[in-house]
């Protein structure tokens, strides 16, 4: 009726025989320190939060999407690769329509155990498309004299 903190109206009400401080005492030593508070508060409160971040080495985690430095190659050589320096990505990615894979999946309730573990392989197929996007990345970054199999993305001599 009062709230929790509202104790001159608490003391009001009980009459002129006890100050706020009083009642905020004996309302915390019997009620929250005592046996109906031992009884419904728990000791420690469970974490309520779940951590639903990829976990490190994931396909996804920061240690594989973080930028590396730039390229030194010329201008004309991004092009030529489809290379975007400001967004240290290519316009057409190795296995375009990876995500086509997973892009129309979603878990039913009602999916069997042979529907559930046929989505797993699409995501797992997925995943490994993306490591193996990211691997050419970083070789094209380390190497990049290496020729392309497309006859466009031949850099060098």
């Amino acid at each position: 009726q009062f709230g929790f903190g509202n104790w001159e109206d608490m003391a009001a009400h009980v009459g002129a025989s006890r100050t706020p401080q009083e009642v905020m005492e004996h309302y915390v030593s019997m009620y929250i320190h005592g046996n109906l508070g031992k009884a419904c508060i728990p000791d420690t409160i469970p974490n309520r939060v779940t951590d639903h971040t990829c976990p490190s080495g994931g396909p996804l985690s920061p240690s594989l999407t973080t930028p590396l430095p730039p390229l030194d190659i010329s201008v004309a050589e991004q092009q030529q690769l489809g290379y975007m320096p400001l967004r240290d990505d290519y316009e057409i990615e190795y296995d375009q329509d990876a995500e086509t894979l997973i892009s129309g999946l979603s878990v039913n309730y009602d999916d069997d155990d042979v529907e559930i573990e046929l989505k797993r392989a699409h995501v797992d197929m997925y995943v490994r498309k993306l490591k193996e996007r990211q691997r050419r990345k970083n070789i094209a970054r380390v190497r990049p004299k290496i020729k392309g199999e497309h006859p466009g993305l031949s850099i060098g001599n």
